[in-house]
């Protein structure tokens, strides 16, 4: 696998770049500023420092290294219309007031 080096880097003194943006989060990489792009994650950042991944995240990065890439890295999701119609029923019936489904049960 060959190192990800960021096309948009201006170096800056004490930072990965100027555009770089710090996040709220000490464990998280900061996130990229430059203008009119859609990186979320830094790509210099990630190369010292990691985000914590979750169980989605690590399934998507085995299944398919470039899924990980766009949603991790890149911050890129489909819109809700978008989804699957068997994802927006899921979500619809989570969305429904606990007591409600306990009562119907």
């Amino acid at each position: 696998m060959h190192e990800l080096t960021c096309q948009m880097r201006s170096p800056a003194s004490g930072l990965p770049c100027k555009h770089y943006l710090k996040p709220d989060d000490k464990t998280q990489p900061g996130f990229c500023g430059f203008p009119g792009t859609t990186f979320f994650f830094c790509t210099e950042a990630m190369k010292h420092k990691l985000p914590s991944i979750s169980y989605s995240s690590l399934t998507d990065f085995i299944h398919c290294k470039l899924r990980y890439y766009h949603r991790t890295v890149e911050g890129l999701y489909l819109k809700p219309e978008q989804l699957p119609e068997p994802i927006k029923l899921g979500r619809a019936w989570d969305g429904r007031n606990p007591q409600q489904v306990r009562s119907r049960l």
